[in-house]
C-alpha cells in the first residue's frame, strides 16, 4: 500500500473539522492529537472495514498490531496518531494524565528485587531498544538521533509527563506560584524536570522553572468528566519528548494518548540511521519569514532545517506551496458547493500540494481527508464520503 492509498481509506479517522490545535504563546503546536483506541468510533469502524477488505474476502483482520502486515500496521499507527478527540460544547476535551498501573509484584526473595530494579529502569526510558540516542547536537543542544533504520509507522516513544500545569498559572507569570505546581511532581520527576533546558534565562543565570515550561512545554488535553468546573488547558515536561528538536519538514508525529496518559511518537516518514529525530512545533503552512520570527520570539532558536536553508526559486517554490494550503485550509471546511462525486477539487489540490511540500505528510493527509469526509456527508454525497 502507497503513501498515496492512504487519505482515502483514513477519511473517518478523525471528528475534528481542523487540521490544527493552536496552543497558545509559548507552547508547541498540538497537530492532530490523538483521542486513543478507534474501537467504537466512526474512524475504528472505517479502519474496520479497510483492512479487511485489505485482507481479503474470507480472510479476518488482524487481532492486534502485532499480528498485522506491514501494510496494516502502518493504516493502524497512523490512524492512532492521527485522530483528534471529541469536542464538547464548542472546547476540546480535558485529560489530567495518569500514572501508569504499574503490575503488583510480591516477595520473590533476590529475583523479585532484580525484577522490580529492571522493571524501574524500564519505567524511566520506555522506548523500543535501540532506535534512538539523546546526544549533543551541533548548533542546537541536546537532541534525538536515529541509532538504526527505522520504517514509517513505527512508534518511537510513549511517555508520561515529568511535571503538568494549568496555563493559566504559567500566563500569570508568578515564579512561587510555578514552582509550587512543580513541587507536586515526584522527586525524580522534579530531578528530570530541572535537567531540561531554559532557552529564555540568560548567559550564565540560574534556570527557571518558567523558562523550561516554555521552552519544553506540550499542550495536552484536560479531564473531560469535569464537568462541574471550568476547564482550563494543561501543559506539560516529559523528560525525553522535550529534548527532540524542531523542524519545517518533521519525521515524527506527536500526540496525545489520554486513556495511558502518555504523549507517543511515531515516525511519518522512513529513517536513516545517524538521522536527527524532529517534531515541530508551530503551523507548518506558515512561511519561512513567519517561522523563523515566531521561533525567535518564543524559543529563542532559528532553525536549520532543510526547508528553511533553501535559497532563490526554491525557497519560492516552497513558501508558494505553504501559502496556498493556508488558503485552501480556511475554505476546505465549506468546499461541498464544489464537490461531486467525482471528486472535491480542494481535497484533492491540498493532497497534491502536501506530496510536494511534504513528501505526503501522512498526518496532515489524514487532516485534509478528514474534513473532506465531514463535508461531503454533510452535503449527502455519501458515495464520496464512504471512498
Amino acid at each position: 500500500m502507497s503513501v498515496v492509498e492512504l487519505p482515502s481509506m483514513l477519511m473517518g479517522c478523525q471528528r475534528s473539522s481542523g487540521l490544527e490545535q493552536h496552543a497558545g504563546p509559548g507552547l508547541r503546536t498540538r497537530r492532530l492529537s490523538s483521542a486513543g483506541h478507534l474501537a467504537g468510533s466512526a474512524g475504528g469502524q472505517q479502519l474496520d472495514r479497510v483492512l479487511h477488505a485489505r485482507g481479503g474476502r474470507g480472510q479476518p483482520r488482524p487481532a492486534s498490531h502485532r499480528e498485522a502486515t506491514g501494510a496494516q500496521r502502518w493504516v493502524l499507527a497512523v490512524a492512532a496518531c492521527c485522530q483528534v478527540p471529541r469536542r464538547r460544547n464548542g472546547k476540546s476535551p480535558a485529560c489530567l494524565p495518569r500514572r501508569p498501573r504499574q503490575p503488583r509484584l510480591e516477595n520473590q526473595g533476590a529475583g523479585g528485587l532484580a525484577l522490580r530494579a529492571t522493571m524501574a529502569e524500564a519505567a524511566l526510558d520506555n522506548r523500543p531498544a535501540c532506535k534512538f540516542e539523546i546526544q549533543e547536537i551541533e548548533s542546537k543542544g541536546m537532541g534525538a538521533v536515529a541509532c538504526q533504520e527505522i520504517q514509517k509507522g513505527t512508534r518511537i516513544l510513549q511517555e508520561r509527563p515529568c511535571a503538568t500545569i494549568q496555563q493559566s498559572i504559567l500566563a500569570e507569570g508568578d515564579s512561587h506560584a510555578i514552582e509550587a505546581e512543580i513541587r507536586h511532581a515526584r522527586p525524580e520527576d522534579q530531578d528530570r524536570f530541572w535537567e531540561l533546558a531554559d532557552s529564555h534565562v540568560a548567559s550564565q543565570a540560574e534556570k527557571t522553572a518558567k523558562g523550561i515550561l516554555l521552552t519544553n512545554g506540550y499542550p495536552i488535553d484536560e479531564d473531560e468528566d469535569d464537568e462541574e468546573e471550568e476547564s482550563d488547558a494543561l501543559m506539560a515536561v516529559f523528560p525525553t519528548v522535550s529534548r527532540f528538536n524542531h523542524s519545517c519538514n518533521p519525521n515524527l508525529h506527536n500526540s496525545w494518548h489520554e486513556d495511558i496518559g502518555k504523549e507517543t511518537l511515531h515516525a511519518i516518514h522512513d529513517i536513516a540511521k545517524g538521522e536527527e529525530l524532529c517534531t515541530t512545533y508551530l503551523d507548518l503552512f506558515a512561511t519561512c519569514d513567519k517561522r523563523q520570527s515566531k521561533l525567535s520570539r518564543v524559543w529563542k532558536f532559528t532553525c536549520s532545517c532543510e526547508v528553511c536553508r533553501l535559497t532563490g526559486s526554491a525557497r519560492t517554490r516552497s513558501d508558494k506551496n505553504r501559502l496556498r494550503l493556508q488558503e485552501l485550509r480556511e475554505v476546505l471546511p465549506n468546499s461541498g458547493e464544489g464537490a461531486s462525486e467525482r471528486g472535491n477539487p480542494v481535497v484533492n489540490e491540498m493532497l497534491e500540494l502536501i506530496d510536494e511540500e511534504f513528501d505526503g505528510c501522512p498526518p496532515l493527509k489524514c487532516g485534509v481527508c478528514s474534513t473532506g469526509f465531514e463535508v461531503a456527508a454533510g452535503g449527502g454525497l455519501l458515495d464520496l464520503a464512504q471512498g
